[in-house]
């Protein structure tokens, strides 16, 4: 108990709170009646509710866009290989710069603010989207903003996401608020390849079907 006293003043000392000077005393009178929340209890109060969805919406994204920028590689144009090795060694510096920046501007920040800059990468690339090849200027464009600007932000956000979902939800629906988020970008990056497979499907379909005109 005085370990814990101690190190309950200590975090109260860094972030620049003052504790009572009466010792700390555990009421262990209600840890009977304590009760494990379930997925009913995230949307017991209009907070609760806005948290759980704003974090449900914030994986979905996070995952789809993640896994979409990997998938795009093949298609995007350029060559393949030097689109994967691209959209995979630009994580190297992602994750120590998403460490400072959470650490800098804050959890809430370090995921909106990177989720934004990297969908502003993504419709830049597909504003530069051509149907002329010869033109390399737009061809290196795209990769650059989709393989190596789009996926340095969203691999910052989705790291951070991970923290910032975890202090959002009450200690007894954490566990239920986190596996919720965790399916939802389940959901997320599984209908990404959905549509990838429905895609490559239909226009399979199409050229085989299709008869040119005698």
């Amino acid at each position: 108990m005085d370990e814990a006293e101690k190190l309950y003043r200590k975090i109260a000392r860094v972030n620049g709170k003052e504790l009572p000077e009466e010792a700390l005393k555990i009421d262990t009178g209600n840890d009977a009646k304590t009760r494990l929340g379930d997925f009913r209890d995230l949307f017991k109060t209009k907070s609760l509710t806005r948290t759980t969805l704003i974090s449900c919406f914030c994986w979905f994204v996070n995952s789809m866009v993640y896994y979409g920028v990997f998938l795009s590689a093949p298609s995007i144009g350029g060559n393949m290989y030097l689109n994967f090795f691209l959209a995979s060694v630009v994580e190297l510096p992602a994750i120590p710069g998403g460490v400072w920046i959470y650490n800098r501007f804050g959890r809430k920040r370090g995921v909106i603010v990177p989720m934004l800059l990297s969908a502003a990468g993504a419709a830049g690339a597909v504003l530069l989207t051509t149907d002329d090849k010869s033109n390399k200027g737009f061809l290196a464009g795209k990769i650059i903003l989709s393989m190596i600007w789009a996926k340095f932000w969203i691999m910052i956000s989705y790291d951070g996401v991970y923290i910032y979902s975890f202090e959002l939800f009450p200690t007894v629906v954490r566990n239920v608020g986190m596996s919720t988020s965790l399916g939802c970008a389940r959901i997320g990056s599984f209908s990404l390849l959905t549509s990838f497979f429905w895609d490559e499907c239909i226009l399979s379909f199409l050229m085989e079907s299709w008869q040119p005109c005698p």
